[in-house]
């Protein structure tokens, strides 16, 4: 299990010795979310009302590579809504979702995970934007990752600044531009 909602609905996985399963538990009961193929199927996290995302999945390539994804299932029915990789990434990750259909995670372009970007996803359009195209060039800040979003659009991330030294944890809010606060 990785994570559990207001309603109570956990996700996480289940191994198997035939590969790995999403799974949804409620009430009790467990359900496997449809498959998303290869051996990387793990539900990260739900919203309050039940939007599911997986951090990664596997799309093989070869019977020995396999290019990242991610997923949101959306909806009772659990339709899987792929998102579109960031151009360039060697791999990416959703780390969670709002009920208002944002995404947030990050993409690597290293294999040490020393070079990344948050990332953004706004259904119902399914292109990442990086974050860091979204805040004042002139503040200092480079998002690397982003980790959580709640209802509001509040986004819990990590950034570095170099007046800073170091890695932080900030939040970005989004602007109102109606009122231009």
């Amino acid at each position: 299990a990785f994570a559990v909602n207001d309603k109570g609905q956990i996700v996480g996985r289940r191994d198997l010795s035939t590969g790995r399963e999403a799974r949804l538990w409620r009430d009790g009961s467990a359900a496997t979310l449809p498959d998303l193929g290869g051996n990387f199927a793990s539900a990260t996290n739900i919203s309050p009302r039940g939007t599911i995302i997986t951090g990664g999945a596997c799309e093989q390539t070869s019977p020995t590579t396999c290019d990242m994804y991610s997923v949101v299932w959306v909806g009772e029915a659990r339709t899987v809504v792929r998102l579109m990789t960031f151009p360039g990434a060697l791999d990416q990750n959703a780390w969670s979702a709002n009920d208002r259909g944002v995404v947030v995670g990050d993409a690597a372009f290293d294999f040490e995970g020393l070079s990344t970007v948050g990332l953004v996803w706004e259904l119902p359009d399914l292109s990442p934007v990086d974050l860091n195209t979204r805040i004042d060039p002139g503040s200092g800040w480079t998002v690397e990752s982003a980790r959580a979003v709640n209802q509001d659009g509040i986004i819990a991330a990590s950034a570095t600044n170099p007046a800073l030294g170091g890695r932080r944890a900030v939040l970005l809010r989004p602007i109102d531009e109606a009122s231009d606060r």
